[in-house]
């Protein structure tokens, strides 16, 4: 096994570890469980859900982490949408918002993302998003609600099987892992 996978492996263990004796939720800021600081706030898991009428319930767990939160719905730069808090999508603002007009991808980026918008939660913590986006990530009816820690994306059921099977492979997942963690800190030798 990959160092590195070995080291993410073995902090996943000790955080489920330390959750199973006692641990609270963790919400939206970083909190300790048994005395140690977490940084397992933010979006996780996956959930089935349904868009009726444009709007989709976005599950409990997720929903806890919006409270009184703006969002921002846009494409995503996979096929799916990318829900985003307002602080997140204000980070993303500020890099693209004075784009050159000679700057041809940060004009596309603008493009891309400029077909977003801003969206609450209704009572029944529903998000509203307007049709073309949901024609655009090609969302019928059933849709996938998955946690990707910053951000929240929506999936159709038949891309997001497409895109684990040829992008997100645990081969894949590992080498950009390996590249990450040799860039940050120099080259790891293989354990045997």
């Amino acid at each position: 096994m990959f160092p590195v996978l070995q080291r993410f492996e073995d902090g996943a263990a000790a955080v489920a570890a330390r959750r199973k004796v006692g641990a609270k939720a963790v919400g939206a800021g970083a909190e300790t469980v048994d005395g140690l600081a977490t940084r397992m706030s933010g979006f996780f898991d996956q959930y089935d859900a349904v868009v009726e009428g444009g709007r989709i319930a976005i599950p409990a767990p997720l929903r806890n982490l919006l409270q009184d939160e703006g969002l921002f719905v846009c494409r995503g730069v996979f096929p799916c949408l990318f829900v985003l808090t307002q602080k997140k999508w204000g980070e993303i603002w500020d890099m693209y918002e004075k784009v050159p007009f000679t700057d041809v991808d940060g004009l596309r980026i603008q493009q891309h993302f400029g077909r977003g918008r801003n969206v609450t939660l209704d009572r029944q913590g529903r998000l509203w998003a307007p049709q073309h986006l949901w024609d655009w990530a090609e969302i019928e009816r059933d849709c996938k609600v998955c946690g990707a820690i910053e951000r929240i994306e929506l999936w159709s059921p038949g891309k997001l099987d497409e895109y684990q099977q040829s992008a997100l492979t645990t081969e894949n997942v590992a080498a950009i892992l390996m590249q990450r963690h040799q860039a940050a800190s120099g080259p790891v030798t293989q354990q045997q």
